[in-house]
């Protein structure tokens, strides 16, 4: 409910012409998700109707959108101009409603766009996108779409680390986009974690199968399996997966064997610090680390300092660890 009472007032300021781009486009993707949203938009468009617009407020916004829609054919144009003017006749309220489909439908002949969803260090966020898929970024994440999506392709871009729950499409290809390979699915569940900083790039996978290709080849994966790659070789491994790549959206943050310099990045996005280890030895260091993400950054910090002698400074969101 809160989200329709969200979509709902955006819906209300576009009516007033008092919308951001930014919220314009957070409006089209609720109608890119299906006929019901666009019902529902259009309901919500009636109810304004009756209540703020008369015939003057009507036509001049009629005119607006005409100056807005010069790129169209000129016949196109001209047709359009009369049909509508023609319901001006009959129904002032009615024609807004025209006029917005009409708008719609311009928008989505624009050119292409690019939507970024992101997820600040310290947080997470959840993403539905235009074709059902589901998807959770993890901190310090970003992911990236066309407004043609959906439309022409099913292509996203990642930054950062990401879940995937995508519907199956039988005839199109679900296609995430890394800075070193692309996974290629149908329709299935998996985890990608890019991180640009990271010295590796990991794929999950938990359901239905993917296809991982890079410049070299391709690398088929079956569930249960996860492919590393180390980015300073450039060598691809897969190895057996028993854990549970998804953890981290239940607030669990799980690892076997993790080196402190590994560790010090995931803390710093989980908790938006800045994590600095200052000495080589204690950067090869490798604990097992299970957090239930109730413990504070200083829990975390004490915990270390108890498995392994170690000097911890703070100044800020600064955290430096020496011997």
């Amino acid at each position: 409910m809160k989200e329709y009472q969200d979509i709902h007032q955006l819906a209300i300021r576009y009516f007033n012409g008092t919308i951001t781009r930014e919220e314009e486009h957070t409006l089209q993707q609720f109608l890119a998700g299906g006929e019901e949203n666009c019902a529902l938009f259009r309901e919500w468009e009636d109810e304004w109707s009756v209540s703020h617009i008369d015939a003057a407020d009507t036509q001049d916004a009629w005119m607006k959108l005409q100056d807005a829609m010069v790129m169209q054919d000129e016949d196109e144009k001209q047709e359009t101009v009369s049909i509508n003017w023609r319901s001006l006749l009959y129904r002032a309220a009615v024609v807004l409603v025209v006029v917005a489909s009409v708008a719609y439908a311009w928008l989505s002949k624009q050119e292409e766009q690019f939507y970024i969803c992101k997820a600040p260090e310290g947080n997470k966020t959840e993403i539905v996108l235009p074709d059902s898929t589901h998807v959770w970024l993890n901190a310090g994440s970003s992911l990236s779409y066309s407004s043609k999506f959906n439309d022409d392709n099913r292509n996203v871009k990642l930054e950062g680390e990401a879940y995937f729950e995508v519907t199956h499409h039988d005839s199109k290809k679900f296609t995430v986009k890394t800075a070193n390979y692309d996974v290629v699915v149908k329709g299935t569940k998996f985890d990608v974690a890019s991180y640009q900083s990271d010295p590796i790039s990991m794929v999950s996978l938990l359901k239905g199968s993917v296809e991982l290709a890079y410049d070299k080849g391709v690398i088929d994966m079956k569930p249960g399996e996860r492919v590393v790659l180390d980015k300073k070789t450039g060598e691809f491994t897969k190895e057996k997966y028993t854990g549970d790549s998804r953890a981290w959206i239940d607030n669990r943050t799980e690892f076997d064997n993790i080196s402190l310099i590994d560790l010090a990045r995931v803390l710093s996005r989980q908790y938006d610090v800045a994590v600095h280890v200052q000495s080589a030895r204690l950067a090869n260091t490798h604990f097992a680390v299970s957090l239930r993400n109730k413990e504070t950054i200083q829990d975390v910090l004490d915990a270390l300092q108890m498995i392994e002698p170690m000097k911890i400074t703070r100044e800020k969101k600064d955290i430096y660890i020496t011997e």
